[in-house]
């Protein structure tokens, strides 16, 4: 492959279509501006962004994930989280909670504000204070 130009026709070719509706393959895609995909991405591998600072990932419409999501740095929540299933968290910061069960393996739980909670069950002679 590669790019050739033919003299007698004066026509650039770069061993591929590349019509607007060409399936077209790059080995390597370097993209200074909007990357605007007006209809589905699958992105086969691992999808990085790298931004230096701001948002790096903003989703403005429902998003929905069939594997696990792993947060490694602070992160927030500005609306509701509703959760089904087991839930792990190694520490939890929050101004509400309400909960039809809790239980807690092993760490201190101090509640100050809006508490409600049917049952909870806390092992290891820990302490729970609300």
């Amino acid at each position: 492959s590669g790019v050739s130009y033919n003299n007698s026709t004066g026509v650039i070719t770069i061993g591929q279509a590349v019509s607007s509706t060409d399936n077209v393959t790059f080995n390597n895609l370097t993209l200074n501006g909007t990357l605007d995909a007006n209809s589905s991405a699958d992105i086969a591998d691992t999808l990085t962004l790298s931004k230096s600072s701001g948002l790096g990932l903003n989703v403005t419409s429902d998003a929905s994930f069939g594997g696990g999501i792993t947060v490694v740095s602070n992160s927030s929540i500005g609306g509701t989280l509703d959760v089904t299933g087991n839930t792990t968290l190694s520490n939890l910061f929050a101004d509400d909670i309400s909960a039809s069960r809790l239980y807690v393996s092993d760490g201190i739980i101090t509640m100050t504000n809006n508490v409600l909670l049917n049952s909870a069950n806390v092992n290891n002679k820990k302490t729970l204070s609300i």
